[in-house]
């Protein structure tokens, strides 16, 4: 978002309607303020009211800058209590969403939809609210029958792999004895590929990557090895065109996780070291390009090259980057059998994140370093 839609000159003209506000999630400093907003992944978009603080509008995921004016707009509308209509039942839809109301959300906006014209400006975006509070409330099965429901409409939009994405994900979330289990998850790995593949329709291109990744994991679900590398192969050359075309290192950088990804699920990861290494040399102070040169180290059991790579992350991180990047270290002593060193790592990860400010994030991370700390527990005893 930052590299190919903030800094969109048509934007210029919302400038003085909003306080624009970034979150970096990796500073402990804002666990409480992420507590609050409810934050699932990244990006969320939030429009916030100023009276009382409360969300106003909640948009989860990448959008084009048509996408975003729309978010605004209905945003602005929100906040001044200015909606009437349809518009006031979106705004009551949008204040459930954000306060994280799941269930409620979904019922409001599948209320709105109803009553909503074929035509209706609001069709879309209020559409894809509903998918995110279906599959966020965690009610699968009705996430992936709405997905499917409206993915024909979707299909020559930008938002088609946002949504044959989510309905995937749902499908794969379905328990196995789910009678639609099987035929959903087919479905929508065929639409997902045509999608993917397909190019006559501009779509953000970390929809798209993301959409690739979301089929690769589905055949791997599978059991398909070959079927995923296949398709991490098509993943990684839709990267590397992207890559390529980037005007500058950070829209490049954009795209570094998922080209690693991608290499790995290919089983390629040598691959990934050329673009890394540039990387790590264009952003000298960032710790991310050093990380992942670690864990590609690691895949190839190059273990002095993966130990310096991590130390030079760790050397350059703070807050829960370093915290993730000391799980990342443990990993590669692990890997290499040294369960000892593993555990000053998750020891000293684990003291770190006890010492952050207490919420939902802080909780969950302590608890995933104490289990991982306790599957060494069997080993370090015998």
């Amino acid at each position: 978002m930052k590299a190919f839609v903030f800094n969109d000159r048509a934007l210029e003209r919302q400038a003085g309607r909003f306080v624009w506000l970034e979150l970096n999630t990796d500073d402990e400093r804002n666990a409480a303020l992420q507590d609050k907003l409810q934050i699932e992944g990244v990006p969320t978009l939030f429009v916030v009211d100023p009276s009382d603080e409360h969300v106003a509008l909640r948009h989860l995921g990448s959008t084009t800058l048509q996408g975003l004016e729309r978010i605004l707009d209905d945003g602005a509308a929100a906040v001044a209590r200015s909606a009437t209509g349809l518009g006031e039942g979106l705004a009551r839809a949008d204040a459930l969403y954000g306060a994280g109301q799941y269930a409620d959300a979904a019922k409001a906006y599948a209320e709105v939809l109803a009553a909503a014209p074929a035509g209706w400006p609001g069709r879309s975006r209020a559409s894809l609210a509903r998918l995110d509070s279906l599959n966020l409330g965690k009610d699968y099965e009705a996430c992936a029958g709405f997905a499917r429901e409206i993915l024909p409409a979707f299909r020559t939009t930008p938002s088609a792999a946002s949504v044959a994405a989510s309905g995937l994900d749902c499908a794969s979330s379905l328990p196995a004895e789910s009678a639609s289990r099987k035929e959903r998850l087919a479905s929508f790995e065929a639409a997902g590929r045509e999608i993917a593949k397909g190019r006559e329709v501009s779509m953000p291109a970390d929809d798209r990557s993301g959409l690739y990744g979301t089929l690769v994991g589905a055949r791997k679900d599978a059991g398909d090895a070959e079927g995923a590398k296949a398709l991490a192969a098509d993943w990684s050359a839709f990267l590397e065109a992207e890559a390529a075309a980037a005007r500058a290192p950070e829209e490049r950088s954009v795209f570094d996780a998922h080209r690693v990804a991608a290499f790995l699920a290919m089983a390629r990861p040598e691959s990934a070291i050329p673009f890394l290494e540039r990387a790590e040399k264009e952003r000298p102070a960032d710790p991310d390009p050093p990380s992942r040169l670690a864990r590609v180290y690691r895949e190839m059991k190059r273990w002095d090259e993966a130990t310096a790579a991590s130390e030079r992350a760790l050397a350059r991180a703070r807050g829960i980057t370093r915290i993730n990047a000391l799980r990342s270290r443990a990993d590669l002593e692990i890997a290499r059998g040294d369960e000892a060193a593993a555990r000053r790592y998750l020891e000293d990860a684990l003291r770190s994140a006890r010492g952050l400010p207490s919420g939902k994030k802080t909780d969950g991370l302590v608890a995933a370093i104490l289990k991982k700390i306790e599957s060494l527990e069997p080993k370090a005893k015998g």
